[in-house]
């Protein structure tokens, strides 16, 4: 019996999905999403579990370092979870010729120049040189994806001119994925 004829003959097996996954990866996300993390109530009303579920699945995500049980029986992301978010696979390569344009226009402006493009759906920083009299904004470093558009990528500053200073144009431009 050749190939095509065995997919014919059985059935398309269905994609199988654990539960227990499936809880785990709700939970962490929910924990992710939250200000000050959440407690084990918290994650069985959220996500419609049992307690006993809901302690099970947060001791396994605990002890594999996925979540970290705070003051106050609250739980947060844990040093495993920061290694995923922080793995290089999340990171965007920037070519050189954008990290050389991003240094001139640091050193020109004397400015933290900041470069933001899309990536995976949202507005990210993508790369920073720090400018030589920069005025200091917290927060904003390489994967920042809050409101990128309304605080450092909207920015522009430029040095007043003077007699032989070199001008140059920087050009913002969309892209066919970019949101109108």
């Amino acid at each position: 019996m050749n190939a095509a004829s065995m997919s014919e003959v059985e059935p398309l097996k269905q994609r199988q999905v654990i539960q227990s996954v499936a809880r785990a990866s709700r939970i962490l996300l929910a924990v992710a999403r939250s200000a000050h993390g959440l407690t084990a109530t918290e994650v069985a009303t959220g996500l419609g579990l049992a307690m006993p579920t809901a302690y099970h699945l947060l001791a396994t995500l605990e002890e594999e370092k996925l979540l970290s049980k705070e003051s106050g029986k609250r739980y947060t992301l844990g040093l495993s979870a920061i290694d995923i978010a922080n793995s290089p696979g999340l990171r965007v390569r920037v070519d050189a010729k954008h990290r050389q344009a991003l240094g001139q226009l640091a050193e020109t402006t004397r400015e933290t120049a900041y470069l933001t493009g899309w990536f995976r759906g949202e507005i990210r920083i993508l790369a920073t040189v720090e400018g030589s009299q920069a005025v200091r904004v917290t927060g904003l470093e390489v994967g920042f994806t809050g409101d990128v558009h309304a605080r450092a990528s909207a920015r522009s500053s430029s040095p007043s001119p003077t007699r032989n200073s070199a001008h140059r144009s920087w050009t913002i431009t969309s892209t066919p994925d970019s949101p109108r």
